[in-house]
């Protein structure tokens, strides 16, 4: 993963600290939900970034043999075009789940 900055006063430049989170909900999911810009919108469409509208957090998905919610995405976003965005937050050593957000962005039928 690349470094990322702050361009501080003066036009200089300070080296962000990589923290590790503890607490996915406070750490990760409440900043996303009140900053939509931290997703990656110029990286998916350079010309026309995604604005996004969020239609809700931790949407239930129902397991297809049972029919019960039997898990949550952590967000289900559109964009300006209609298209669906599912994020799901995840901390970087949780033996349980890989590391990273991950986006999901697609066409087609849900």
């Amino acid at each position: 993963m690349s470094n990322a900055y702050v361009v501080g006063k003066d036009a200089v430049t300070i080296k962000m600290t990589r923290v590790k989170c503890k607490n996915e909900n406070k750490e990760l999911q409440i900043l996303l939900e009140q900053n939509y810009d931290l997703l990656p919108s110029e990286q998916i469409k350079p010309n026309d970034p995604c604005r996004w509208f969020l239609i809700r957090r931790e949407m239930p998905v129902q397991d297809p043999s049972s029919g019960d919610n039997r898990w949550s995405i952590d967000f289900f976003f559109v964009e300006q075009r209609g298209i669906p965005t599912f994020v799901e937050c995840k901390r970087f050593q949780d033996t349980r789940r890989s590391d990273s957000p991950h986006l999901l962005y697609g066409r087609g039928p849900l």
